[in-house]
């Protein structure tokens, strides 16, 4: 077996864009002991080790890393794909002896299953700057290309003091976790609730509600019949007041293509003509910013569509919270610039029937799955098998719970196309712990170790 063995002063020439915390202590957590001589080059598409000389990226891949016994080269098609290159090669080194690392000798050409590849992060009161960071650097190592952050009240905002609790992370705060995204090719999706959810919090667990608890008077603000829960879109203030959130969002998360508007669990069904020329209206102002709306699709879909009943006539198991009219006359209404995220959690068909559907009717689809680690894959199936617009791994309230980082993790292997992690699925804690413990600083107190505080 021929390997490339790393010195113990090793050299590396890295692109500009990766000089970041986050690339430094990943690096470094991977080959404990070895000291780095880092040269920083404005080429944005190549990273080279010991002797190696430069590599070029063939049409069609997205990166190429070459591993040789004098050196290692790894080209990228932009520094998305050079940086998803250097983690790959990261994940290929392991430590033999004291201060023994070594890569077995390999030419890899990558192309990633799934181009859109996307984590959707809920950033509660209840969860730290350094939590979230840490699963933005393990969601870098599981190639995700886009991570959306939802703060549910945990972030300040100008537009309105209300919109966060008092205890809620500043701007400043949130722009170190986008550079380091961003340092590890991933782009930040600002989102924002546009519809129901208004409360921005788990209302059926906590009873909380960011704005009404603090200034129940902003109780117009929200659609009359839904006790808090519907933005009052016809309102202008209320328009007027969700475009300033936008354009916080988009300054604060940086370059971008997408804006995620929310739009699930209404629970009324509004007037659609009024509901989808807003959402239009959104869609046009968003156009201007270089950014494209997503919304959630289940107040696009209903139950008593004859393709979702199972044979014997009942409703199967698809998320779908509207009536057919209302969903006819949205899907009819629509931009077909919006992408739909088809939010399936409890389907097992092998391929999904409402992203087929939502596809046929003229949009860009993603297929949003959560914990089923039968749904999950069979989400990623459909985008790969459907040329849909990519899988979108939604993880709520349970980011933190026994079990979930390997689902995260695992997902994001599993739509780039890393058959050995969905090979070794379900025994795969041992690679998950460790990129955990790869992404972390080091020397942490018991409680911070792992993502889960106890073992009990």
């Amino acid at each position: 077996m021929k390997y490339y063995k790393f010195h113990q002063i090793e050299s590396i020439v890295l692109p500009r864009q990766a000089d970041s915390r986050a690339v430094w202590e990943i690096l470094h957590n991977y080959t404990p002991g070895i000291e780095w001589d880092v040269t920083y080059v404005e080429d944005e598409h190549h990273i080279r080790i010991g002797q190696a000389a430069q590599t070029d990226v063939p049409d069609g891949k997205e990166y190429v890393i070459h591993i040789q016994e004098d050196g290692i080269s790894i080209g990228g098609r932009d520094y998305r794909g050079t940086i998803r290159g250097l983690v790959t090669l990261l994940e290929r080194v392991f430590c033999y002896g004291k201060h023994d690392y070594r890569a077995e000798c390999a030419d890899l050409d990558v192309t990633p299953r799934v181009a859109m590849r996307c984590l959707h992060l809920c950033f509660f009161p209840e969860n730290s700057v350094e939590q979230m960071r840490r699963v933005i650097r393990a969601a870098g190592v599981a190639k995700y290309s886009h991570i959306i952050l939802e703060f549910w009240g945990t972030l300040k905002l100008d537009a309105m003091k209300e919109l966060s609790w008092p205890e809620a992370n500043t701007k400043e705060d949130i722009r170190s976790l986008v550079k380091e995204a961003n340092a590890l090719g991933i782009e930040v999706i600002p989102f924002y609730q546009h519809l129901g959810h208004a409360a921005m919090s788990r209302l059926s667990y906590s009873a909380k509600h960011v704005v009404l608890d603090q200034n129940p008077e902003y109780d117009y603000l929200y659609y009359p019949k839904s006790r808090g829960w519907i933005w009052n879109y016809p309102l202008e203030e209320v328009r007027e007041l969700l475009r300033c959130v936008r354009r916080e969002l988009i300054d604060l998360c940086g370059e971008g293509e997408y804006f995620h508007l929310g739009c699930d669990e209404a629970g009324l069904e509004l007037d659609p003509d009024e509901m989808a020329s807003y959402l239009n209206e959104v869609v046009d102002e968003l156009a201007t910013e270089g950014r494209r709306a997503i919304i959630w699709g289940d107040m696009l879909l209903s139950h008593d569509y004859d393709f979702l009943k199972t044979a014997d006539g009942h409703r199967s198991n698809y998320i779908c919270n509207a009536s057919v009219t209302f969903a006819d006359a949205m899907l009819t209404r629509l931009d077909r610039r919006i992408i739909i995220a088809d939010w399936q959690y409890d389907t097992h068909d092998p391929i999904w029937k409402t992203s087929q559907y939502l596809k046929e009717r003229g949009f860009d689809v993603i297929c949003a799955p959560w914990d089923d680690m039968i749904n999950v894959p069979n989400a990623i199936a459909t985008a790969d098998q459907e040329e849909l617009h990519g899988v979108m791994v939604t993880t709520w309230d349970r980011l933190f719970v026994k079990g979930s980082m390997v689902r995260v993790l695992f997902s994001g292997f599993c739509s780039y196309g890393d058959p050995e992690y969905a090979q070794l699925f379900p025994t795969v804690s041992e690679r998950t712990t460790n990129i955990w413990r790869r992404v972390s600083p080091r020397g942490l107190p018991y409680k911070d170790c792992g993502w889960y505080p106890t073992q009990i």
